[in-house]
């Protein structure tokens, strides 16, 4: 929580993504007012990509943030909830530490269930930016320059995968199971922007396909084998 003096704008949340977290997740800010000890929901961020880990990330909102003086704010940074993805946070007495995991809002020191919003035991390295300058996208929306077709899904296994976009590199898939695990690895030319894949060795299920174009994810789309 934040104690405001003077009337001020808040345009990002500054978190520090701990080395555990898994590089391309997706996080999202919200801003709370604290009323008599309530939190009140004032506003949140877009999704964002996770760009790096082990290092500060700004996430910014859509439309800046006014706060008034003499008011209290709460301000938390999670996942998205997917269970593909986590996001832990660090904290005062352990940056790399267990903070965050694969929770829509808040913060938890484990995976069991996903608490209301705060942190346990330690401070976390979150804070408010107060710059209107404060570089970066709004959301993931504007990171996506590549569009993703699978056909057919679902499907047996063999199924083709077709971008639509520009890209100057070369684009990586990666096939994750619901529990995050790496599955498949593969590249697409980015003169034929289309690749087919048979992966009938894989159990009947839900996967996550992620693009990746310099090792950040562009696009995200689930498979279902049958």
């Amino acid at each position: 929580t934040f104690s405001i003096k003077e009337n001020t704008t808040l345009y990002a949340v500054d978190v520090y993504i701990s080395q555990n977290s898994q590089a391309n997740g997706k996080i999202q800010a919200k801003v709370y007012l604290i009323d008599n000890g309530t939190a009140n929901y004032i506003a949140e961020s877009n999704f964002l990509s996770i760009p790096s880990i082990g290092d500060w990330q700004s996430v910014k909102f859509a439309s800046p943030v006014s706060l008034d003086a003499g008011n209290e704010y709460l301000v938390t940074v999670g996942g998205d909830g997917t269970l593909s993805d986590t996001t832990r946070i660090g904290a005062s007495s352990s940056i790399n530490g267990s903070y965050g995991w694969r929770i829509y809002n808040g913060f938890s020191v484990s995976g069991s269930a996903a608490p209301s919003d705060g942190i346990y035991l330690s401070v976390p390295m979150v804070r408010m930016n107060l710059n209107p300058d404060v570089p970066g996208p709004i959301g993931i929306e504007e990171e996506n320059k590549i569009d993703l077709s699978i056909y057919p899904n679902p499907n047996n296994g063999n199924f083709n995968i077709s971008l639509d976009g520009q890209s100057e590199n070369n684009i990586e898939i990666v096939i994750k199971n619901i529990l995050g695990q790496i599955v498949h690895e593969n590249n697409i030319n980015s003169s034929t922007n289309s690749i087919d894949l048979n992966l009938q060795h894989l159990k009947k299920g839900v996967y996550i396909v992620d693009l990746l174009d310099n090792n950040s994810v562009v696009n995200t789309g689930k498979i279902i084998i049958k």
